[in-house]
């Protein structure tokens, strides 16, 4: 049986993050997988033909802007189940923001630092659904949260080494290890936290793949600010301002 509405928004206010059984199957994230193999091909394949550097998100494992490069992810990221699930934490009324994808394989297996999302867009608070595209767990990279870190928004002064991204950052003096919790999921479940809840990712020491899609969404109605970069953003469900 599936937690109640009022069990997931409690668990939600209380812990900043909230862990959904398997909302897609098998074969529909390998679809999706596959999509986002293809656009990054299809945009490596652009620069390379122009003569333009070698695309950031080669080295960093992430790339923004899915839903306005392809269909199919934009009609993934609009799924019903996935803004069922969504909606006990944010209401009726859900807008989608933006997606990415992000990927630990080959090159790209680095653990990420600890940090808060809110600190890279601000505007009104979002929330974040990350659905697993395959098996993650620890030894592959999957998710680290910090439970109830999303109350208030941190410092974010650390220094990133050159060239390694993330360059929004906490010192790991502000984590609190008894707080910390991994996010071991299969292939098809999501994560679904605010954008102050702090979090990580292990390191990919496995040699498997770890690629996840991280859709995020806001409440229809809030006051936000404007977001150039946003160009799929649209009401997915209820109404909006």
């Amino acid at each position: 049986m599936s937690p109640s509405t009022q069990a997931v928004a409690a668990q939600f206010a209380r812990d900043g993050y909230y862990i959904t059984d398997r909302l897609f199957t098998v074969d529909e994230v390998r679809q999706w997988k596959q999509e986002c193999r293809r656009v990054l091909d299809a945009e490596a394949a652009a620069a390379l033909d122009r003569d333009a550097p070698r695309p950031q998100f080669l080295q960093t494992g992430v790339y923004v802007g899915l839903s306005v490069a392809s269909p199919l992810c934009r009609q993934f990221a609009r799924d019903p189940r996935l803004l069922d699930a969504l909606e006990p934490v944010i209401g009726p009324n859900i807008a989608f923001w933006s997606d990415k994808v992000v990927f630990k394989a080959e090159e790209t297996t680095a653990s990420t630092p600890w940090h808060q999302d809110w600190p890279y867009w601000e505007g009104c608070h979002k929330i974040n659904a990350w659905v697993a595209l395959d098996d993650a767990a620890p030894d592959n990279g999957c998710l680290k949260l910090v439970r109830g870190s999303h109350r208030a928004a941190l410092a974010h002064d650390a220094k990133a080494p050159k060239g390694e991204g993330f360059t929004n950052r906490v010192d790991t003096s502000q984590v609190d290890d008894s707080q910390v919790i991994s996010a071991p999921v299969p292939a098809g479940a999501v994560v679904i936290f605010h954008d102050l809840t702090l979090h990580a990712s292990h390191p990919n020491t496995s040699h498997r793949d770890r690629w996840a899609v991280i859709a995020t969404y806001k409440d229809a109605q809030a006051d936000d600010k404007d977001y150039a970069f946003a160009k799929a953003a649209a009401v997915v469900r209820g109404t909006g301002r």
